[in-house]
């Protein structure tokens, strides 16, 4: 497993026209693609860097479980768009609910941080690791959703725009002592009624309703999507559910063979689970799409946000490649008055 030492990200927003969002793994940069190039406006409209807090004396910036509640320093700066944050935190591609020390005792998926603009902030994560056993090194990914809190009002907004867009770090944590903890689900949703994951041939229709670039590599990227009834999240990020007890949703995902994820549904950001599954595992396949399929129980909902995300598990098996961990579009669950 690669060492990763302080592993500071930057996101600048770029504020263009258009209607195609993507991230530059390598730079970390999102931006809002435009076929135009005079529309173009140079605007920077939010940064964010955020990192583990290591101490002067660290040298080999690896996270240490060694017993009891394990606590990581950690820090961000952000500004405009994404002054304010939250984090998904994940042990081996689990789900890891976490407190903030001084700030908040509750034990959540997600904690948002609202900041100043600009400033450095400082905080630690507490919490009891949900997996790991003496002498074992896992990967721990801390995630941040900038502007966590943000609803389209379907009146001003009808779409997310540049808030709930991720960024991760990543880092080596070892299990100086194994966990002692009968885990009990903290702050779900139980509301999958059903789940299926599968694989099936690939075919162009199944490409072309997802890849918008006429080039692309499905040998070393990785392509998905967000299915509501059949209709795509790609270019609607809001979804009616005026009189319907149950919608039927379907994470796609194909590319990189050999990768494999391990998928967390995710509402109002809390673990959308079911009477059995937390998370679900998919292996990439050549020349195969593998899904994610799901019936969610939405009797008594509204105003709500749905939304995927998929952990890489193996990615160190492909270390000449970025594997990243991929959030879908969210998507915002809606009644008509």
């Amino acid at each position: 497993m690669n060492k990763k030492g302080f592993a500071i990200i930057i996101l600048l927003l770029i504020l263009l026209t258009g209607c195609k969002s993507t991230i530059d793994t390598n730079e970390f940069e999102l931006t809002d693609e435009s076929s135009e190039e005079e529309s173009f406006s140079g605007e920077t409209i939010g940064e964010l860097s955020h990192g583990v807090s290591w101490s002067e004396d660290e040298t080999d910036y690896i996270l240490r479980y060694q017993g009891g509640v394990m606590k990581i320093p950690y820090q961000y700066c952000g500004s405009g768009v994404a002054k304010n944050v939250g984090f998904l935190i994940y042990i081996n591609g689990i789900a890891q609910p976490y407190k903030l020390e001084g700030i908040s005792d509750e034990d959540k998926y997600l904690q948002v941080i609202e900041g100043e603009d600009s400033e450095l902030h400082e905080f630690v994560f507490s919490f009891i690791p949900i997996t790991g056993q003496q002498g074992e090194t896992a990967e721990i990914c801390i995630e941040s959703v900038t502007n966590p809190d943000f609803k389209p009002d379907l009146k001003n907004d009808y779409s997310y725009g540049f808030s709930h867009k991720t960024l991760e770090a990543k880092y080596d944590l070892y299990f100086d002592e194994s966990v002692d903890l009968d885990f009990q689900q903290i702050n779900t949703k139980n509301r999958i009624i059903e789940a299926e994951v599968h694989s099936d041939i690939c075919t162009s229709d199944i490409k072309d309703s997802i890849i918008s670039n006429e080039e692309y590599d499905l040998q070393k990227e990785v392509y998905f999507d967000l299915i509501i009834d059949g209709k795509t999240a790609l270019l609607d990020e809001k979804y009616d559910i005026t009189n319907q007890n149950e919608i039927e949703a379907s994470m796609i995902i194909f590319g990189h063979p050999g990768v494999t994820y391990r998928v967390s549904w995710y509402l109002d950001h809390m673990l959308l689970t079911g009477s059995e599954e937390e998370y679900y595992d998919i292996e990439l396949l050549s020349e195969k799409y593998s899904e994610v399929k799901v019936r969610i129980d939405t009797s008594e909902l509204d105003g709500n946000t749905l939304y995927v995300v998929a952990v890489p598990i193996n990615a160190d098996d492909f270390p000449e490649d970025s594997i990243q961990t991929i959030k879908t579009s969210s998507i915002y669950l809606f009644t008509e008055d």
